[in-house]
Parts: structure tokens; C-alpha cells; sequence
């Protein structure tokens, strides 16, 4: 029986267009589609041009037309062949001839010179006293003529000497004309590795005649990444929040046209979780003893005592509290699709993009939603007169914000960058847009008594007052969160008494022991805001004063 002859098709890369493309951080997987003729029975095809940067085994057959059987897909690393530069020989002996005549150029140049010294030194001697003749005016001016004359003509020959030596220069500097290939090769983004890979994959078809098949194939790349960005822009009351896929591709392949799809998986150090051992208690008489150091060695470290190793400590209190329930926004049709897990979140963008492999930043549009949010003012006076806006939104999108750069911009100015945290689906975030001028804000110390209380007088007494003032310049009512401190007592023996204001429905004291208020502005509006609290403390105990002020 005889064996079944092998046909063989020869491939580019070039020959297979793209047609997906997934990108990770630091990877990508690349899909491309492969159309050719084959002939019945087995056929190997080798596909030539793969980037260097392929990561070893990930190739993959993912679809194939109907009677297709893919027998095996493999993959090898080989040098890239040095092309040949066919040399012009019209442009050989142009470059011989410029050569030559740069030669000659060089030494009329050193003869110009010779000339020249030559002229000086005779004007030397023709110039020294001779007590035998006498020097006429007239014999010195004729002289004089002569020198002018031939010393020009000199200069004239240099001058023009060096301007012939730089144009046959720049002649041989001329890069010559590139052949068809090279002119190929320059077009490239980026240049080509020296080594690059084979795909040979071996099919099999049940036709009986020569016929076309397609073949879709993936394999996995480096160099290539993605983050996420976002513009917020505000105009009066409405949101528009864009997001963006920012992608790197390094990868030494172009994508053109093809669909992209943006994922935030990233490998991981391992699958299982760690196995916890048995923990013995040993006797003093079991542990083993210490190694004694040697001379200019440092002695071990002492072991952890139970107190140090169970010590935590306590958690950082939070300036604010609880935002409130923002307004739900209304969102317009997504333009990309998003599947989230548990673990990662995928964004598939919804027209195809082109995208060369050069390195740079290319912004990718995710998502874009049109948002009314809730509008407020933050205000810490002690610390800056100013009132900060603040938005508060509700992700209610099928999609979650990934930590990344956010530019903003209010009325079509851009205003700051800040960099947004994670914000799953469904959940509250709050953006802040920075200081507005139309609400005034003045802070007051009216100062502080200090006086000693009691018969024998065994304590001593600090009073503190201030004003805070909130001016509404705006058309609208405005809602405003004002914070000021309140000074937090460690010790039993010092007493913190609060006057003003009386803590309820407008102000309270917050987990950072901090004053409270929630106000709403009028139009035109100045409020007044005060605090009065006193500091009661031992005679004999020390207090550093600033601290209560």
C-alpha cells in the first residue's frame, strides 16, 4: 500500500489577517484567520513571521472549515534569514568617481595654501631695509596692487575650493536608493527580530478534489498591556463619565482592523492556598538551644514575647462619614460589552480598531454613561477657606471602574487629574472636582482664656471660640459639610466640655472625634457657624497648650 503524499503551502504572517484580540497586563492572544488552497489528502502548512516574543506552547487550532481534521500543531524558533542588498553598479562607480574627485579637491586645497605662505614670506624679504636701494613710494604702491590682487585670487580659489569639497561630500553621504524589499522593511513599526517563529500545521481533508479551506488559529504574545483611564466631565448638574482602555503593543506585530478585547486577569503565584502545619508546644528543656556567635558576629535576635505578638493596633479612624444615597443615573447604550467573574472582568470594545507595534499609548473607548449626581460642598476651614465640590455617584452600569487616572473637567475646563479606585457594580463612589470660588468660606479663632478653677485652685481651665462662615454666591441652594476639630482626650484627668453648637439633626461628632455640621445654604445665604468648648486639667499635670487650640 502506498503512503499518502504530503502536499506543502508556504505562509506569511502578513497572509493572515487578524481578526481578535484579547490583551492582558503584559500579554496579549492574538486570533488571526489563514485562507488557502490544498490539495486532497494531508497538507503541512508552514506559517513564517511570527513575533519573537510568542510565549512557547500557547498555539492553538480554534476553528476550522467543514471536512477539515487538524492532525497536529506545532511550533519553532528559527534565525532570521539576512537579506541580500543588491548592489547598483551605475551607483558603484558614481561613489568611485566622487571619491577620486575628493581626492584631488583635498590637494588643490594643500597647493592653496603652500601658495599662500609662499606669498607672504616673499612680501617679508621683498620688504627688508637695504642700505644698497633705495625704497621709492612709488615702487611700494605698485607693490601693494600686486598683493592685493594675488592674495584675492587666492581667497577666491579656497573659498571655492570648499564649497566644491562639501557638495561632493554630501554626494557620498546620500543614502542610496532603496530596493522594493527594503522599502517594505522601513514601513514596519518596529524593526525586525533577529530570530523569529514557525507555525506548521498539518491537516487533512476529505475532499476529493483541490479546494479552499480557512482555518482560525490563536497563539499568545508579550509586550503587550492595557490600563484604564477616565474623563469626567461636568456641566451643570449632569455627569458624563467616558472610559477608556489605554494599549501598549510592543509585540512586533501590527493588529489591523481587528476586534479588541480588554481583560484585567493577571497570572497568579498559585492555585492552592497555603497548607497550615501542626504548631507543638515545647518545653524549655526542647527548644533547641542558641548558636553562640562568634568573635565580631552579631548575637541572634531575641524571640518574640506573647504581648508583642498579639498586639494589634487599632484601626485609623475616617474623617467622613457615610456618604449619602447619590441619584441614579441614566445610562446610554454601552458601545463595548463586559463579562465580570469573581476573579477578573473582560471588556469586549464594539468596532475594530488598527494598531501598530510601536510602543505608544493608544486610548481605546470602553464605555461612556451620562450620570445626574448629587452635588455637595466639603469644607475644612482650619485647614483651607475653601469649599470643595464634591459629586456622589452610583455605579449602577453592567461593568466595574478599574483603579486607574481620571482627568476632570467642569464647563469644558479641565481642572486636575486624580486617580480613581475601584468601584464595583452597583456601588457609591465619590468624585471631587476641586475648589469653588462662588461659596466664601472665613475662619475666626477669637482666642482662648486659660484660668484656674476651685477653692485651692487644683486645676486649670482653657476656653476656646470660633467662627465659621459659609457665603452662597450661586443662583441655587447648596448643600455643605463643614468639619472642624475637637481636641480628644487620653487621660481620665482631662476634661473636654462642648458649648456650641448642640450636637443633632445638623451637627454631630464623628469617629475622628471631630465637629460635624450639614447645612443647607440659600441663595445669598451667609451661615454662621460657632464653636465654644472648654479644657479642664490637674495643676500639676503639663499640657502642651497648642494642642487644645
Amino acid at each position: 500500500m502506498e503512503a499518502q503524499q504530503q502536499s506543502k503551502v508556504k505562509l506569511n504572517r502578513e497572509d493572515c489577517p487578524t481578526t481578535k484580540v484579547t490583551v492582558y497586563s503584559g500579554s496579549a492572544e492574538i486570533t488571526r484567520g489563514l485562507t488557502t488552497r490544498v490539495k486532497p489528502g494531508v497538507t503541512k502548512i508552514t506559517l513564517n513571521g511570527i513575533s519573537s516574543q510568542f510565549q512557547q506552547e500557547s498555539v492553538r487550532i480554534s476553528g476550522a472549515s467543514s471536512g477539515v481534521t487538524v492532525l497536529e500543531v506545532t511550533s519553532r524558533t528559527k534565525a532570521r534569514k539576512e537579506k541580500k542588498i543588491q548592489v547598483d553598479p551605475e551607483r558603484t562607480k558614481q561613489m568611485e568617481e566622487l571619491r577620486a574627485q575628493l581626492i584631488q579637491l583635498t590637494d588643490e586645497a594643500k597647493r592653496i595654501e603652500e601658495e599662500r605662505d609662499w606669498m607672504v614670506d616673499w612680501s617679508k624679504q621683498l620688504l627688508k631695509p637695504d642700505k644698497n636701494s633705495a625704497t621709492g613710494e612709488q615702487v611700494v604702491a605698485e607693490y601693494m596692487r600686486f598683493y592685493r590682487t594675488a592674495t584675492s585670487e587666492l581667497d577666491a580659489r579656497k573659498r571655492q575650493n570648499a564649497q566644491d569639497q562639501r557638495y561632493v561630500q554630501n554626494k557620498l553621504n546620500s543614502p542610496a536608493p532603496l530596493h522594493v524589499s527594503q522599502l517594505n522593511e522601513k514601513k514596519t513599526s518596529n524593526p525586525p527580530s533577529a530570530i523569529h517563529t514557525q507555525f506548521i500545521f498539518t491537516l487533512a481533508t476529505d475532499e476529493k478534489e483541490e479546494s479552499e479551506i480557512s482555518v482560525l488559529f490563536t497563539y499568545m504574545v508579550n509586550r503587550a498591556t492595557w490600563s484604564p483611564s477616565y474623563d469626567i466631565r461636568l456641566v451643570d448638574e449632569t455627569i458624563k463619565l467616558s472610559y477608556f482602555g489605554v494599549i501598549q503593543n510592543n509585540t512586533e506585530e501590527d493588529w489591523e482592523d481587528a476586534l479588541i478585547s480588554l481583560s484585567s486577569s493577571k497570572p497568579t503565584t498559585g492555585i492552592h492556598p497555603p497548607q497550615l502545619k501542626t504548631k507543638n508546644i515545647m518545653k524549655k528543656e526542647d527548644m533547641p538551644k542558641p548558636i553562640i556567635a562568634l568573635s565580631g558576629c552579631a548575637p541572634p535576635l531575641p524571640r518574640p514575647t506573647i504581648s508583642a505578638m498579639v498586639h494589634r493596633t487599632a484601626p485609623a479612624m475616617q474623617m467622613y462619614s457615610a456618604l449619602p444615597a447619590p441619584v441614579a443615573m441614566s445610562i446610554t447604550p454601552p458601545p463595548s460589552t463586559s463579562v465580570n467573574s469573581s476573579i477578573s472582568s473582560s471588556f469586549q470594545i464594539s468596532r475594530s480598531y488598527s494598531l501598530p507595534s510601536d510602543g505608544l499609548d493608544h486610548k481605546v473607548l470602553i464605555h461612556s454613561c451620562i450620570t445626574k449626581s448629587r452635588l455637595s460642598y466639603e469644607i475644612v476651614p482650619r485647614m483651607q477657606e475653601k469649599a470643595y465640590l464634591k459629586a456622589s455617584i452610583n455605579n449602577n452600569t453592567n461593568m466595574p471602574l478599574l483603579a486607574g487616572p481620571s482627568s476632570m473637567f467642569i464647563e469644558g475646563s479641565f481642572i486636575a487629574k486624580e486617580r480613581m479606585k475601584l468601584v464595583n457594580v452597583d456601588e457609591d463612589f465619590v468624585v471631587f472636582l476641586g475648589p469653588d470660588p462662588s461659596i466664601r468660606v472665613t475662619y475666626k479663632h477669637l482666642g482662648f482664656n486659660s484660668d484656674s478653677k476651685g477653692i485651692f485652685k487644683k486645676k486649670n481651665q482653657l476656653e476656646v471660640k470660633t467662627k465659621i462662615f459659609v457665603e452662597n454666591t450661586k443662583k441655587l441652594p447648596v448643600e455643605v459639610s463643614v468639619y472642624e476639630q475637637l481636641p480628644k482626650s487620653s487621660d481620665a484627668k482631662v476634661i473636654v466640655t462642648l458649648s456650641k453648637p448642640e450636637t443633632g439633626k445638623e451637627c454631630r461628632i464623628t469617629e475622628a472625634n471631630n465637629i460635624k455640621w450639614e447645612q443647607s445654604v440659600k441663595r445669598g445665604e451667609t451661615v454662621t457657624l460657632e464653636t465654644n468648648y472648654t479644657v479642664q486639667w490637674p495643676l500639676e499635670m503639663e499640657i502642651d497648650q497648642e494642642s487644645l487650640i
